[in-house]
């Protein structure tokens, strides 16, 4: 049994692996890139997002965590024999680097499973020295005395935010203990972030206990300053295509992204003078942010496909509204834009998140399977066999093979009579033509 435990959990490492190397490229210029891995199956759904540093000794951590989190999920749960019931584990990230290059990343797991009564929650934090390529303790940071002080400041606030969940004997045995190398806290450029797990300290109560403290108010040995630089946003007009609504029309879209891929994406549209619609995750556009100024500016259309791709129609109305507006929220702070059109994750939809939701709902009816297929030439004929007049095609921005797919798609649908659109022009067609009500 033990044989067989060890083959299959070297079989899932490879398959990461594989998924890494043929996801990861380490551009100059950046200091990180967003590694995205989505999987749709038939009784699990798993969406992980982590970056990927270029500091060997932290990504070595970081993806050996992402790899046992991918492999206890897969142990226990994804059995379901219910389409309806299948889990979902989801893998976020938060990030933020120091001028002096001190690293500090958070990894938050979120499981779902009808075997749960509630959600799951856990998080894993890495603060990171980028100079000597070490490890950082929440004593580095602070001396003895100012441990002190912060264990009574953390108690404080604690008891005020969460007076109606915490129970305040394990509260008093937590902060007992030695905490000068308490592994769960994180910092950005304002604040300290300090994490304790629900189930040990709060009764009813079932997401992670966080407690933020302003960096102004602790005395830290180390200076903090970010290294993000504030960037004036743009607001980028939009130039109508030529589009002769007599004739077929065909819109591309990519959902995922970005990626160190969507550049190439974009290169090819540009190149071959056609435009598409990236369904883009509120979690990457500030790391991407260049990218999706150069993707409006080539006159590309941007929607909205969730924060961090959480499965939306299983969400409590707040989350799945959080998800949404989030994402309309990053995208107005940095580059001016907002989209019109959303398309839920995994393709699925329902009643609550039309009801919640100002956004018009976009689907697709041509799935290149671009996800799971990697033979290139198999994508092709996906995306260009038996293609119809207003036919939305499928995509992934976040694969090396469907950047190189796209550079045949084009030509064989050009060939084919096709003009490309994106879903507003798509809809804009529609109503010349007046087949179609566009708000259903």
């Amino acid at each position: 049994m033990k044989k067989i435990i060890f083959i299959l959990g070297m079989i899932i490492m490879c398959i990461i692996t594989t998924k890494l190397i043929t996801q990861c490229f380490h551009h100059e210029e950046k200091d990180k890139e967003i590694i995205t891995i989505v999987e749709d199956k038939a009784d699990a759904v798993i969406s992980i997002h982590y970056p990927k540093t270029n500091i060997k000794e932290l990504d070595r951590e970081i993806e050996s965590d992402i790899v046992k989190q991918y492999m206890a999920f897969s142990k226990e749960y994804g059995n379901s024999d219910y389409l309806m019931d299948r889990d979902e584990l989801n893998i976020d990230y938060q990030y933020d680097k120091s001028n002096n290059n001190y690293i500090s990343i958070t990894l938050t797991i979120y499981i779902n499973s009808y075997k749960l009564q509630y959600p799951s929650w856990s998080v894993i934090t890495y603060n990171f020295d980028g100079n000597k390529k070490e490890k950082l303790q929440l004593s580095d940071f602070f001396s003895e005395k100012e441990l002190i002080k912060l264990k009574q400041k953390i108690k404080s606030m604690m008891l005020e935010k969460y007076q109606d969940c915490i129970i305040v004997e394990n509260l008093e045995q937590l902060l007992a203990q030695d905490f000068s190398n308490y592994p769960y806290f994180s910092f950005d450029q304002d604040n300290f972030y300090f994490y304790f797990p629900e189930e040990k300290l709060a009764s009813d109560y079932h997401e992670i206990i966080t407690i933020s403290i302003p960096q102004s108010e602790l005395s830290s040995t180390i200076s903090l300053v970010s290294s993000k630089q504030q960037e004036k946003t743009i607001s980028i007009g939009k130039q109508q295509s030529i589009i002769d609504p007599t004739k077929p029309v065909v819109a591309l879209t990519f959902d995922d992204g970005p990626s160190r891929y969507t550049e190439e994406i974009l290169e090819t549209l540009r190149r071959n003078e056609v435009c598409a619609t990236f369904f883009v995750l509120g979690n990457k556009v500030e790391d991407y942010q260049e990218i999706l100024k150069k993707s409006v500016s080539y006159h590309n259309e941007l929607g909205n496909h969730s924060y961090n791709h959480k499965w939306l129609s299983r969400l409590p109305i707040n989350s799945l509204k959080e998800q949404i507006e989030k994402t309309q929220q990053v995208l107005q702070e940095t580059l001016s834009y907002q989209p019109k059109y959303l398309r839920p994750t995994y393709g699925s939809v329902n009643d609550r998140i039309r009801k919640n939701t100002e956004l018009k709902i976009v689907l697709w009816t041509v799935d290149t399977k671009d996800w799971k297929i990697t033979n290139v030439d198999r994508i092709i004929e996906k995306a260009t066999t038996n293609i119809k007049d207003g036919d939305i095609i499928l995509m992934h921005d976040i694969f090396e093979r469907s950047s190189q797919a796209l550079e045949e798609i084009i030509p064989i649908l050009k060939e084919q009579g096709f003009q490309f659109v994106t879903i507003s022009e798509l809809e804009e067609v529609k109503k010349i033509r007046g087949y179609i009500d566009v708000d259903n």
